[in-house]
């Protein structure tokens, strides 16, 4: 029987706040609804409020769980990939707490229900997304990764998209007038495909968080208006007009304009932080020069690798005659260790270390490289 591991932990199975604090916030909604179904605040129809709010908070979690990838890629925050997949299962635990309610709002009468899901256009699409985050969330695990292979499971579990999309219409349609919230997902929906699409087509960072933030307020109010139109018969330009007449206000692409202004900030935060952090670090150019500390010490430039307070120098290795120049110099850099070490010591102490550093210099250049570790 396969060893259960613990949501809270990591891969190598040491604790993560990230994950355990997101694994109790992902309980938050459910806990907050029962408690609002055991006091009477959901009276006086309470099954059929439960239905709806957990079917509320699973297009969220589905929209919460594609946020991750932009913040990911353009926020430099790569540990979030590991809550992804805990969002996404969350998603598919509260649409299946939606269905389960859906059928106990009818007696338990299953014939019933499944006729229901195929006369009514509404709940087929609901079903269908239904269906779709069922499977992606049977194969998420890891051991379906291998037996799927990365490239299939990769364009399988991009049907999440089309997901998300069919979820949030299926909320428009069980929407009965105000549509505010649907329309709001529509537009935060958007934000996160655009950026997806922009990076795709070869955009830069910084124009595909500022491209994504400008287009989708504007194409939310269009989107809002033609719903309108086509479903309550409400003029186009009224609905448009009504997003920029400060009485109707705040609109659902209001909301989207200041959810597309905070993701802009949180990249340009993200950003400059990171990149604070990269300039204070030393870089190794191409040419293997290298560059003094305050210290006094020399150390290679190159992305953080060495530093002036290194626990230990760079051991280098037996190469043959035909090694690219670069690594020649990063080779009698590792070389002039003892004497870059010993460099800030007395006259009188330097001749003992050095006597000491020599032999362990040497025996480090002799020592073969194992198989297979990269050099």
């Amino acid at each position: 029987m396969p060893k259960l591991k613990a949501p809270w932990n990591e891969r190598n199975g040491r604790f993560s706040p990230v994950k355990a604090i997101v694994f109790v916030l992902l309980f938050a909604p459910a806990g907050w609804i029962v408690y609002q179904a055991a006091t009477g605040m959901l009276d006086p129809k309470p099954v059929t409020e439960m239905i709806h709010r957990t079917g509320d908070w699973t297009v969220r979690f589905i929209l919460i769980s594609l946020l991750v990838t932009p913040l990911r890629r353009f926020a430099q925050w790569p540990k979030l990939i590991a809550v992804r997949r805990m969002v996404g299962v969350a998603a598919f635990a509260y649409a299946f707490a939606h269905l389960s309610l859906y059928v106990v709002d009818q007696k338990y009468d299953f014939p019933h229900v499944a006729a229901e899901i195929a006369l009514r256009f509404y709940l087929t699409i609901g079903f269908t997304a239904w269906l779709g985050l069922a499977a992606l969330s049977a194969t998420s695990t890891d051991a379906m990764i291998k037996r799927l292979g990365a490239a299939r499971w990769n364009r399988l579990h991009k049907l999440v998209y089309a997901i998300a999309a069919l979820a949030i219409f299926h909320f428009y349609l069980q929407s009965k007038a105000d549509v505010s919230e649907p329309v709001l997902m529509m537009g935060l929906y958007f934000i996160l495909m655009l950026a997806r699409l922009l990076q795709k087509r070869g955009w830069p960072a910084w124009g595909v968080v500022a491209g994504s933030a400008l287009i989708a307020p504007p194409a939310t109010a269009l989107v809002e208006a033609a719903w309108y139109a086509i479903v309550r018969h409400i003029d186009f330009w009224q609905v448009v007009s009504a997003n920029f007449d400060p009485d109707m206000s705040p609109r659902p692409s209001h909301y989207v304009a200041l959810a597309g202004l905070a993701f802009f900030v949180v990249y340009a935060a993200r950003n400059w932080r990171v990149g604070k952090l990269q300039r204070s670090l030393p870089a190794r150019n191409r040419n293997g020069a290298t560059s003094a500390t305050p210290g006094g010490l020399s150390i290679a430039k190159g992305a953080g690798r060495q530093t002036a307070n290194a626990e230990r120098p760079t051991r280098a290795v037996s190469r043959p005659l035909s090694t690219p120049s670069p690594m020649r110099a990063e080779m009698r850099e590792a070389m002039e260790w003892p004497t870059i070490c010993c460099s800030r010591l007395s006259p009188t102490a330097m001749p003992p270390v050095m006597a000491i550093c020599a032999p362990i210099e040497r025996a480090s250049l002799m020592k073969p490289r194992k198989p297979g570790r990269p050099p």
